[in-house]
């Protein structure tokens, strides 16, 4: 066999003029991978709510204190609208005040809502230093 030829033979010294090119294996999962990740990203959301209010997204509890709240979704597709059912409760005069929204999204969007129900009610009862802690 001849070593660092462009001719390839076998063991019984029969030669043929086949070039030598490398192997290019193409992953097509990893470019389409890559593509996602380019048309995608995480989209950022505030909400302004009272400062004593809890706040669940699609159900779940968030954790965060003070009159703006942050929630960083995971990687969505820029082209595709998705949405969130976000609920904010606040207590106001013993009873529990709930406003809901549905927020559409889409991959890296910087959305800002408000729960203007909950703020006014609690800057009347509890006075706007409460409602802007």
């Amino acid at each position: 066999m001849v070593v660092g030829s462009s001719l390839a033979g076998d063991s019984y010294g029969n030669f043929s003029m086949q070039p030598n090119y490398p192997t290019i294996t193409i992953n097509n999962r990893d470019t389409l991978v890559a593509q996602a990740k380019a048309d995608s990203a995480p989209a950022r959301i505030s909400l302004e709510v009272p400062a004593n209010a809890k706040v669940y997204v699609d159900g779940a509890i968030r954790s965060g204190e003070g009159t703006t709240r942050h929630f960083h979704t995971p990687d969505l597709l820029r082209n595709q609208t998705y949405y969130y059912d976000v609920k904010a409760e606040a207590v106001i005069d013993g009873k529990t005040v709930i406003e809901e929204k549905k927020l559409l999204v889409r991959g890296g969007d910087a959305l800002e809502e408000s729960f203007p129900k909950l703020l006014v009610a609690a800057q009347k009862f509890l006075g706007a230093d409460v409602a802007k802690k």
